[in-house]
């Protein structure tokens, strides 16, 4: 019955927003219309194998390439004729589409002859292409066993050590281009003192709030206690910089950690980080018995004065979180990209009962969003009170539950809708928060309370 009685209340607080044009879904690289024989493409710096596992995934041809053929490719155009497109894309290298009647259209791509087009090209899978649009080109993150020096590696191949994370081991170089940060990663594999080279990934920056129209958020009356014998909970809130919160909310807030660098310093509007404080504290007030709490947010700015962050400073982020106390950590963004590091760090905070939660995404797609796909986190998208998963929020296996998309925010005097699984995680980390703090429910127990309050109903 208090399960009940808790969704009624949160369900009751929100309306359902609206998608922002920062929501809405980005054009893909290359578009082929083969009814209207129309191509657009606009693609930077690409090699020809990525080339042709798009072009095979968007024309459903069998793609062949001479073994040992290679170019960059950089080309942006409109609606021209396929026979264009391909003329434009394929510049620097011999081609041929072989059309047979009954049979599925041919694209050879060679440099000697036709006959010697013989390697296959997979298409590539949307996860594939998610990811390897966010990569860093000329970023690698390197593992190393202790003691190892990380600066005569780098040296070795013309890169710079642009930031560490030395109790992990974790190194980021920076290279002139990506083909020399190609060059390395293919080098340093082989040192015995390298546990493990990846690219790094970009992980941008959640959309905005938006200013509600016809809205007010309801009276903040939660107060903030002392926690005794140790069992205080702490929120790492992995975001952007927190602004200044509303009346008798900054006294929830510990000092913030800048993990990117110096923080956006803007107060004339609302940041997605200070929305998400807000959100997190509205929903232990729902929670709360007696209206008050133990439970304490630390921010940790993963982003500073910049559009996107990456999934090392992410990493960094999280380390820096449970290094200084944190038992909870919301993370209302996301990137398609996977990365071991950051699967590693988390399985392993997860094993010393710290709980994650993070945004499934606002693509409408079930390719997985990282980190809230790796196993130990409770992966929350958005959605209605049947269950049922917005039309904006990515839905798929990886999804755990099912939350409130919205919430109602107050800064420098006004109201604010913030929408998305963002706010969908937060409401859930709030929730998990003033439980946690109220009965010292473990991880599994939090996750088993959140599907029960907020279930998958497909």
């Amino acid at each position: 019955m208090r399960y009940l009685i808790l969704t009624l209340l949160l369900w009751a607080t929100v309306s359902v927003a609206p998608l922002s044009a920062a929501e809405t879904k980005p054009a893909p690289p290359i578009s082929w219309n083969e009814a209207s024989n129309k191509v657009s493409a606009s693609v930077e710096d690409w090699k020809l194998e990525r080339l042709m596992k798009e072009i095979a995934k968007v024309t459903q041809w069998q793609v062949l390439v001479e073994p040992g053929t290679d170019i960059m490719v950089s080309v942006k155009f409109q609606d021209l004729t396929s026979r264009e497109a391909l003329s434009r894309l394929l510049r620097g290298v011999n081609y041929a589409v072989v059309r047979e009647p009954g049979s599925q259209t041919k694209l050879l791509v060679f440099r000697t002859s036709a006959q010697n087009a013989t390697q296959t090209v997979k298409a590539v899978s949307e996860a594939e292409a998610a990811a390897e649009a966010a990569k860093i080109a000329n970023e690698l993150i390197v593992s190393l066993k202790p003691g190892a020096d990380i600066n005569s590696l780098a040296a070795r191949y013309g890169a710079k050590v642009i930031a560490a994370i030395p109790e992990l081991g974790l190194y980021r170089l920076r290279f002139e281009d990506a083909e020399k940060a190609d060059f390395a990663k293919s080098q340093l594999a082989n040192f015995p003192e390298v546990t493990g080279v990846e690219y790094n990934y970009t992980v941008p920056k959640p959309d905005s709030p938006m200013v509600a129209a016809s809205a007010s958020a309801l009276p903040f009356s939660l107060n903030p206690v002392a926690a005794t014998g140790g069992n205080g909970v702490v929120v790492g809130l992995i975001d952007t910089s927190v602004q200044t919160l509303p009346g008798s909310m900054n006294d929830f807030l510990l000092k913030a950690i800048y993990a990117a660098g110096d923080p956006n310093t803007d107060t004339t509007s609302l940041l997605h980080g200070t929305s998400m404080a807000e959100t997190i504290l509205r929903a232990m007030s729902l929670t709360s018995d007696g209206g008050t709490s133990t439970t304490k947010i630390l921010p940790i700015d993963v982003f500073g004065n910049k559009e996107t962050s990456s999934t090392f400073d992410l990493a960094n982020g999280i380390y820096l979180a449970v290094q200084n106390g944190a038992n909870i950590i919301n993370m209302s963004l996301g990137s398609p990209a996977s990365a071991t590091y950051l699967e590693t760090l988390i399985a392993n905070s997860a094993a010393q009962g710290v709980i994650f939660l993070g945004a499934a995404g606002n693509e409408s797609t079930a390719t997985p969003t990282y980190p809230a796909a790796y196993t130990p986190v409770i992966a929350v998208t958005a959605g209605n009170r049947n269950g049922e998963i917005a039309n904006y929020a990515n839905y798929g296996d990886f999804v755990d539950i099912v939350a409130p998309g919205s919430s109602i925010v107050t800064y420098n005097g006004k109201s604010y809708v913030v929408g998305g699984t963002s706010a969908a995680t937060a409401t859930s980390t709030g929730v998990a928060a003033q439980w946690k703090a109220s009965t010292q429910a473990s991880a599994q127990q939090i996750r088993q309370k959140l599907s029960q309050l907020w279930p998958r109903t497909d």
